[in-house]
């Protein structure tokens, strides 16, 4: 199973140290946005769209938006 660390939209720079190693217990942000068109009912200020959180870099992706890191 790939991990949060091996996803084109986890931000690997926020976890790694000074010496470029990747440390299990920093956490960074995945840079996942919804971009499905909402319908005309929906007012955009009272309903938020849904937002990626924090994970850390060896949580197990199960996520259907992975996208390995390396590929276009």
């Amino acid at each position: 199973m790939p991990q949060c660390r091996d996803c084109k939209l986890y931000d690997l720079d926020r976890v790694k140290n000074a010496r470029g190693a990747i440390m299990s217990k920093r956490a960074a942000r995945c840079r996942w946005e919804s971009k499905e068109q909402w319908p005309t009912a929906v007012i955009e200020s009272m309903n938020r769209r849904p937002k990626a959180t924090y994970m850390p870099p060896n949580v197990e992706h199960r996520c259907p938006c992975f996208q390995k890191a390396g590929t276009p």
